[in-house]
């Protein structure tokens, strides 16, 4: 094998000519852009004979990197260089290609946040700060006095749910769980005022805090 990609790389150096063909393609199932959570990339060939390389390291040739096998995880964003050869006798190849991949998360769960509470009127407000929409079956909202499961809605990209939900007016806890139960984000409400309420902004905790509604 590693005689084969020496004879190969020798080849490109010293008879670019003879290199790259128009028949011999690769291509892949997805195309670059933006994915909600991780996915595998599949590469292929219209040659049953070619070779194909792939690394994510872009201080290295492809064909340094490793021969494809199969399908490649993607769990965060990268970008994957790749290309095709033929071996000898006939050898051919097909030029270098990059994509890149934007992974907003490995399970699409870290996009979906509760942005306000307002213990006096027990309503809570989450947002979907992801730019896909999200299935919230199975996720589900609590306080120590009450729990809300939801089924059969999705959320669009940033955009608001407010819902009603029982808790305690004074220093109320709000824990947001994933289908998988996981959770997700815990809000501890300090003691509040009279016409204050918790927000976001963002969906960072460090974003969150008490705002006076009047």
């Amino acid at each position: 094998m590693k005689k084969n990609i020496f004879i190969f790389i020798t080849a490109l150096f010293f008879f670019p000519y003879i290199a790259f063909a128009n028949n011999l393609e690769v291509w892949t199932n997805l195309q670059e852009g933006v994915f909600q959570s991780a996915f595998t990339l599949k590469i292929f060939s219209n040659q049953k004979d070619a070779r194909i390389f792939w690394t994510k390291h872009p201080d290295q040739s492809p064909a340094m990197g490793e021969i494809y096998e199969g399908p490649i995880p993607i769990r965060r964003t990268s970008s994957i260089y790749f290309f095709a050869f033929t071996p000898e006798p006939n050898i051919q190849s097909t030029e270098f290609q990059k994509m890149t991949f934007f992974v907003e998360s490995t399970k699409g769960y870290e996009h979906l946040r509760i942005v306000n509470v307002n213990p006096a009127d027990k309503n809570i407000t989450i947002k979907n700060f992801s730019d896909f929409p999200i299935d919230l079956s199975q996720w589900n909202i609590s306080s120590r006095r009450g729990k809300h499961t939801f089924s059969d809605i999705t959320l669009a990209a940033h955009t608001t749910l407010t819902i009603p939900l029982a808790m305690r007016s004074i220093r109320p806890r709000i824990v947001l769980r994933a289908p998988d139960d996981v959770v997700k984000q815990i809000a501890h409400l300090p003691i509040m005022k009279k016409g204050e309420t918790w927000i976001c902004t963002s969906r960072r905790s460090v974003s969150c805090r008490v705002d006076n509604l009047q």
